[in-house]
């Protein structure tokens, strides 16, 4: 039976829930899913939060030691394309363009 776990996004998360579901994550060897770097403004406040992208601040926790993968990556940095292309975790990154496009219409609107 495979298990898939997965939480709604870094902002929406505590680091204790999100230490929690890595420990939980790693003894059942299960991949974590999440949005991820859905915008600008995401990571930013990952960075100011963490000191680190969504994508790295995930690895340090141990997140994706069992794979997994993410939903979005749009405003992705060179070390999360690094952190997804690693062999070692067997990551995926899922993009759905027309929402993507329909969030990057809204970030430049005068709304």
């Amino acid at each position: 039976m495979l298990l898939i776990l997965g939480f709604h996004a870094e902002y929406t998360s505590t680091p204790e829930i999100l230490a929690k579901l890595s420990e939980i994550a790693n003894e059942l060897k299960a991949p974590i899913y999440t949005h991820i770097s859905e915008t600008e403004k995401e990571v930013e406040g990952s960075i100011k939060r963490h000191g680190a992208t969504p994508a790295v601040y995930f690895d340090r926790l141990g997140l994706f030691n069992y794979g997994g993968g993410g939903y979005h990556g749009v405003a992705f940095k060179d070390e999360d394309f690094a952190v997804f292309k690693s062999i070692i975790y067997q990551l995926l990154l899922v993009q759905a363009q027309i929402l993507n496009l329909q969030v990057a219409l809204l970030q430049s609107s005068a709304f």
